[in-house]
């Protein structure tokens, strides 16, 4: 069983003992509209957390992915640069952009 809330509880309280005297009708009434907005502000608390729950499991995940294709085109360059160098075509365009996004991803210079 769940415990009325105090806005409500005191909102039925004053309707029962003071019947329909207008100050605490409003009053009675000004209670139930505060808890219907506290309510509505928890419920959107809520989904708030459950979003920001999700984003930040999105990009843990998306990080974990950079992680393992930063390390996968580290190896690739680390194989094919000598190679390339040996006859040169250390030059080519996409050794030089491999290149560029490993250091901006280990914040290193080019």
């Amino acid at each position: 069983m769940s415990k009325q809330p105090d806005a409500l509880r005191l909102a039925d309280q004053l309707k029962e003992r003071y019947g329909a005297m207008v100050p605490t009708s409003q009053a009675a009434a000004e209670l139930r509209r505060l808890h219907a907005a506290l309510a509505a502000s928890e419920a959107s608390d809520a989904e708030s957390l459950r979003m920001y729950r999700a984003a930040r499991d999105e990009r843990d995940r998306l990080v974990a992915i950079n992680a393992q294709m930063l390390e996968a085109l580290q190896s690739v360059v680390q194989q094919i640069e000598p190679i390339l160098d040996k006859y040169g075509f250390g030059y080519v365009g996409a050794i030089k952009s491999a290149r560029s996004a490993i250091a901006a991803a280990t914040k290193e210079q080019p």
